[in-house]
This record gives structure tokens, C-alpha cells and sequence, in this order.
């Protein structure tokens, strides 16, 4: 009878030591590849982030004594180490569909884009409000909200006047007394606190002519 403390831990069907040894070497490589290639916080960071005295300067006075020196050495990590590693492994992420984008949503836009409806001077709608929501359901219907996207960028797009006149006829036909109709495009740094008129389109009884003012 074979003593049980002779015994291993090993069948014959498991793989040798040393192949076991390189599987999980590969994985261990390839968690660093990936990584590399997709670090959160330094996919957007600019090769020139904090590279000058001046900005350097400015990041400890922004950050702190603490924080400032913390985000100058890892941008100096970065393009020290990482970006070198980044460009020589970069070529392989099409071949395995493994593109990183760790900064998708960041911050926030940039910049917010609204779309106000005024009937006589009276806010009737907003993009995103919850008082002003005017047939907030038909603008955000699946095919409607691109026209109402490009009403909110683009003044000279022929959706945008197309838009226009179709909310001054529905305005007109829920509001029969009404002498003026006005379509504002705002926008603004994010959040979107403080927004400035950037198009204004107007509608005047009795020819109710879109204009662009």
C-alpha cells in the first residue's frame, strides 16, 4: 500500500511545473500591458503636462504641497517610463481589441447646449428642465432629438430652421393668442450654470416669419 504522505499533488493529466510557471508569467505580463496601455488618470494627460518650471510652479500653487509635487513626479513617470512602454507595446491592442479608454467621461463636456422656447416672453421650455418641459416627449424622441441637437449647435443647418418652424406651429396651435415666438440656442462652460445666448430665432403674429436674429 503507497503511503499517503508520499503522495503529490499532482495527476497525470495536469501540466508540468514549469508550464504552469509560464501561464501565469503571461498573465502577469499581460495584466502589465494592459495596464500600461490603459492607466487610469494618464490616458489624457498631455506629453508636456507639467514640464515647464512655470507649470510646475503653477500645479504646487494650485495643488498644494502635497497634491502638486505628488501630480508633477507622475507626470515626469510618465513620460519617463510609461510613454516609452505605451509606444512600443501600443501596435498590439487593434490585433487583440484590447483599446483602453479610461478617460471617456473625465470631467464632464466641455460645454452644455440647451434649447429654450419663449411664447410671449414666458419660458415654456428648456432642455433638461423639469418646470419648463414643454413636449419635452416629442423632443426627446429618438428622431427628433438629433434636429433638436443640431437647433442647439448650428444655425445654418437646414434641420435647424426645419425645427424651428415645426415648434413655432406647434406653439402656435397650443397657444392661439400668442404674438411672439422665440427659440434660443444657450450654451456654457459645464456645468451649464451660466449660459449665454448663441442663436436667437423669432416668430411675430399675423405673418409668423422665422427670422434669425
Amino acid at each position: 500500500m503507497q503511503d499517503p504522505e508520499a503522495r503529490t499533488s499532482t495527476s497525470p493529466g495536469d501540466p508540468a511545473p514549469w508550464v504552469r510557471q509560464l501561464r501565469a508569467l503571461a498573465v502577469l505580463m499581460g495584466g502589465a500591458v494592459i495596464f500600461v496601455l490603459g492607466t487610469p488618470g494618464l490616458d489624457f494627460a498631455g506629453f508636456g503636462e507639467y514640464r515647464t518650471e512655470s507649470q510646475r510652479a503653477q500645479a504646487h500653487a494650485q495643488l498644494g504641497p502635497v497634491w502638486g509635487p505628488v501630480a508633477v513626479g507622475l507626470m515626469d513617470l510618465n513620460r519617463a517610463l510609461r510613454r516609452p512602454l505605451y509606444d512600443a507595446v501600443a501596435d498590439v491592442q487593434p490585433a487583440f481589441r484590447i483599446r483602453q479608454s479610461w478617460h471617456l467621461y473625465r470631467n464632464g463636456p466641455g460645454e452644455v447646449r440647451r434649447v429654450q422656447i419663449l411664447v410671449d416672453g414666458r419660458e415654456v421650455y428648456l432642455t433638461g428642465s423639469a418646470e419648463a418641459d414643454w413636449n419635452e416627449a416629442v423632443f426627446r424622441y429618438r428622431r427628433v432629438r438629433p434636429p433638436m441637437e443640431t437647433t442647439a449647435k448650428e444655425h445654418k443647418a437646414t434641420n435647424t430652421w426645419g425645427m424651428v418652424r415645426w415648434i413655432v406651429t406647434e406653439a402656435r396651435g397650443d397657444w392661439p393668442e400668442a404674438e411672439e415666438i422665440v427659440v434660443r440656442s444657450l450654451s456654457g462652460p459645464w456645468p451649464g450654470r451660466e449660459l449665454d445666448e448663441k442663436h436667437r430665432w423669432e416668430a411675430r403674429a399675423p405673418e409668423w416669419t422665422v427670422r434669425r436674429r
